[in-house]
């Protein structure tokens, strides 16, 4: 792992310019306009306040959570209460804190909070450090609360970078190629959107791309206890996170596996399978036996839509073209409650491009072996997609609503996907200006999207003044984020541009 303590200044820039862009998408959106944004911040104070975790079925919205809609004109969709405007914002000495809002403990009725379904790790974590936030003096207001959870979210995605640029050198992947890897989270709107939101997807997308980091390695050589140690833990970790880590096991036999094939023995390999598989059970991996012995199935949840109505005839062909058009504008930005989307021409380009360079990286590969590789670190990608493909589908054969089609359960393949999208910017001095520049277009128009549709005023200045005016925190610090997203891209576009002419 010590590739990462080393990385050169240019992927440290990188990251810093994500963490500048998550800062900012923490203020973009009102209180609770992120998906299942109020359930995941009620379970967060209710795990906080009870120090236990309900049972799927058992817990609805508590009462300060709700009461803190009205506060921000919250509705689902957001087509009433949009354009929130400056004169309305409630003055930041008078927003109340959760506390002042109601007990944890007092519910609304016929408000289900449906999330406990998951496992318990992010709302412990998250609830621990609000816990600690909430010891120091002074009382939070509600959406200043929001907002710390908001941050928390993003501290979780914001090694991605590194993350990919880590793993596309361990592939043997050229200077600018690791550097290309690193800078293609940037291109992702709704990868900073969810990032900077409450939800337990981020820690699920850290966990996953580390462990993409820790499966090169063992593809590429690495044959160390402790490798396989850190496998187990990771995955324990992301199963006690979310059901998306199912496959984790799956892909560590596989990676084990394809060692065994390039020479290793399986009486070396067995054992740091069973010590993966091992650890992993038994930190995460005994919620779902639990869940088959308590419920009797893997995964438990609340059916929140009514059944298909009578004679309700599936359509396949449709619902495919729904998956095949939805997921890829839900990956690159389709925002809040899918309130509003960047222009679909922007999220088809940019499925086309990844499409390309993922086909150009693995066909122009220098070896069967490489392209083995590359195929392995789109497993995470391809193992969600699937899952999503046949859950969503039974849904939508229960209910006749194309439910579950979300982008974002996606994310945590973007550490290996970008490590393969690079490989097909393979040897090109300029590739991570390209992606550079790309990821600009993205997300300066995802943010004249999110702050024309969500935000009241006349121009574009006068919207910001509302984001202002509503956002919690003083205009100072606000100022001072915009400062440093600002010094932030020029600081990474200066050192881009000096390795480009470097490599010449």
């Amino acid at each position: 792992m010590r590739r990462l303590t080393t990385a050169p200044r240019a992927v440290w820039l990188i990251v810093a310019l994500h963490g500048a862009l998550l800062a900012t998408y923490t203020v973009s959106f009102a209180s609770f306009r992120a998906p299942d944004e109020p359930q995941h911040t009620d379970l967060v104070r209710y795990v906080r306040a009870e120090g236990d975790y309900p049972a799927y079925d058992e817990r609805q919205l508590g009462r300060p959570v709700f009461n803190a809609l009205d506060i921000v004109r919250f509705d689902v969709p957001a087509v009433t209460s949009r354009d929130l405007p400056e004169a309305d914002a409630p003055p930041r000495s008078e927003r109340p804190s959760f506390g002042e809002l109601g007990s944890d403990l007092e519910t609304v009725p016929d408000e289900s909070n449906q999330l406990p379904s998951h496992p318990p790790l992010h709302y412990f974590v998250a609830g621990a450090v609000t816990g600690a936030v909430s010891a120091i003096p002074g009382d939070l207001a509600f959406d200043q609360e929001v907002g710390v959870l908001r941050l928390l979210g993003a501290l979780m995605v914001l090694p991605l970078p590194l993350l990919a640029w880590a793993t596309a050198r361990r592939l043997r992947a050229g200077w600018s190629t690791g550097l290309a890897a690193a800078a293609v989270p940037l291109a992702v709107p709704q990868l900073h959107h969810i990032g900077a939101s409450v939800t337990n997807d981020n820690l699920l997308t850290l966990l996953v791309g580390i462990a993409t980091l820790l499966v090169a390695r063992v593809i590429t050589g690495d044959r160390s206890w402790r490798t396989a140690l850190l496998l187990g833990v990771v995955t324990g970790l992301a199963l006690l996170t979310k059901a998306f880590a199912l496959f984790l096991p799956i892909w560590i036999m596989m990676a084990f596996a394809l060692a065994v094939r390039r020479g290793w023995s399986w009486r070396g390999s067995l054992p740091r399978i069973a010590i993966s598989l091992g650890v992993a059970f038994v930190v995460g991996g005994w919620w779902w036996a639990r869940n088959l012995l308590v419920f009797g199935q893997l995964q438990t949840g609340i059916k929140l839509l009514d059944p298909a109505p009578a004679g309700f005839d599936p359509d396949p062909l449709w619902w495919l073209g729904r998956y095949f058009t939805l997921m890829p504008l839900r990956f690159w930005g389709s925002f809040g409650w899918f309130d509003v989307s960047i222009p679909a021409a922007a999220a088809i380009v940019a499925t086309a491009v990844v499409v390309v360079l993922v086909a150009v990286g693995i066909a122009s590969a220098d070896s069967g072996r490489r392209r083995t590789d590359l195929a392995m670190m789109l497993i995470p990608l391809l193992a969600i997609a699937a899952m999503v493909a046949i859950g969503a589908f039974q849904g939508y054969l229960r209910t006749s609503f194309d439910e579950g089609l979300q982008g974002r359960y996606l994310f945590p393949g973007i550490v290996g996907l970008a490590a393969v999208v690079a490989w097909g910017l393979r040897d090109k001095r300029w590739a991570p200006l390209a992606v550079l520049v790309g990821a600009a277009a993205m997300q300066v128009t995802a943010w004249l999207t999110i702050v024309d549709f969500y935000w009241g005023g006349a121009d574009v200045s006068a919207e910001i003044g509302s984001l202002v005016a509503w956002a919690p925190w003083d205009p100072a610090v606000l100022v001072l984020g915009a400062v440093l997203l600002v010094v932030a891209t020029v600081a990474t576009t200066a050192e881009l541009v000096k390795e480009t002419r470097q490599l010449k």
